[in-house]
């Protein structure tokens, strides 16, 4: 050990536990495991003047671990055999979190309720780090969630895990990965891929997430999804489409006004998206609008008239993005068609069109 630190022996026996460990985080894991008892006397031994030995060498246990748990746990592992009152169960969940400064106050004082999960400081992601959550074998229903996750092709960090399952937003984010990146192809899969997700928030995110808003996050993107189509025994599955349904919807289908504002929503969505005339995504904003007329009359029926205004401009020869026309200022936007290819020869089209804008005839006539 004097030949690593490089310096006196008095300075060496003078030195305290964080510069012991500054020196011993830059040796290779194997050569930490393989000595982990000769490391965890030379901890012992650095505290033991102390006025509180057996809480600082706590303090220290921890600092060493932390230090050389950024790629993996075997340090952590070797460490929790060789001592395992010291690095328990308690200690194994606490540090990750936790800046050092603050660690060395709170670290043991914790209530294990409380403790959060000593892999937070593991840069792996993907296998390694599932490798590395079940070597330890604590928060099972962690572990558990990665699986969900990288099965899905979402492989975030564990701390990224852990912080979302006390923040909404970042728990929303992983939900929204996971079903964007659910490798769905059918409507057999997304079925499978919304009970998967619903059962993940059930699980670590019953505090944070409704599992109405589970089940939302997966009917939009499913709706997004050109192969599914958009008819009734499809929507019916993620759905409620008959307003004589009971209140009480069944597990994995959203409620009625639920069901509206999904399907008018991911319309209008669509639509705004649309890139311009012949654009197939305009037709499934139609699709998902006229699915609506039954639940929503009256919001249905605004968003098709709009989509009809759309296309009527198009077949005038407007190059205009819907986004574009639906935010038109109707009067300039008319006068603007019927200048335009000679569209005042085709009366009739037009006064549809200022009819759908809502231009009054007479200044529609002026026109």
């Amino acid at each position: 050990m004097c030949s690593l630190v490089g310096e006196t022996f008095q300075r060496f026996c003078a030195a305290s536990s964080d510069h012991y460990v500054s020196f011993l985080k830059k040796l290779p894991a194997e050569e930490l495991v393989r000595h982990s008892s000769a490391i965890f006397s030379l901890l012992k031994w650095s505290t033991r003047d102390s006025k509180a030995p057996a809480e600082d060498l706590k303090k220290a246990v921890s600092s060493f671990l932390l230090a050389t748990s950024q790629n993996g746990v075997e340090v952590l592992r070797a460490f929790r055999k060789e001592r395992g009152k010291i690095v328990d169960k308690d200690m194994v969940c606490s540090g990750c979190i936790w800046s050092l400064d603050v660690l060395i106050t709170k670290f043991f004082y914790m209530r294990p309720v409380q403790a959060v999960h000593c892999l937070c400081n593991l840069e792996l992601t993907g296998d390694s780090l599932l490798r590395a959550v079940h070597s330890v074998g604590v928060c099972p229903e962690l572990a558990s969630s990665l699986i969900s996750f990288h099965s899905r092709g979402v492989k975030p960090t564990f701390k990224q895990l852990w912080d979302s399952t006390s923040d909404a937003d970042a728990a929303r984010r992983l939900l929204i990965r996971m079903a964007r990146c659910g490798q769905a192809d059918s409507v057999a899969d997304w079925e499978a891929l919304r009970d998967e997700v619903l059962e993940l928030t059930e699980s670590i995110y019953s505090e944070l997430i409704h599992p109405d808003e589970a089940i939302d996050i997966v009917t939009r993107e499913m709706l997004s999804d050109s192969r599914i189509p958009h008819d009734k025994h499809v929507l019916q599955l993620f759905l409620t489409l008959d307003k004589k349904a009971p209140k009480r919807t069944e597990r994995g289908r959203l409620s009625l006004e639920k069901s509206a504002e999904v399907l008018i929503g991911k319309s209008e969505e669509m639509m705004q998206e649309a890139s311009g005339p012949g654009d197939p995504v305009l037709m499934q904003s139609r699709s998902l609008a006229e699915a609506a007329r039954e639940i929503a009359p009256k919001a249905a029926a605004q968003q098709l008239k709009l989509l009809e205004t759309v296309d009527l401009a198009h077949e005038l020869g407007s190059t205009m993005l819907p986004v574009s026309i639906k935010f038109a200022e109707p009067y300039a936007f008319l006068e603007e068609i019927v200048k335009l290819n000679g569209n005042y020869k085709q009366g009739k089209k037009c006064a549809k069109l200022a009819v759908l804008l809502g231009v009054d005839t007479p200044v529609a006539t002026a026109l």
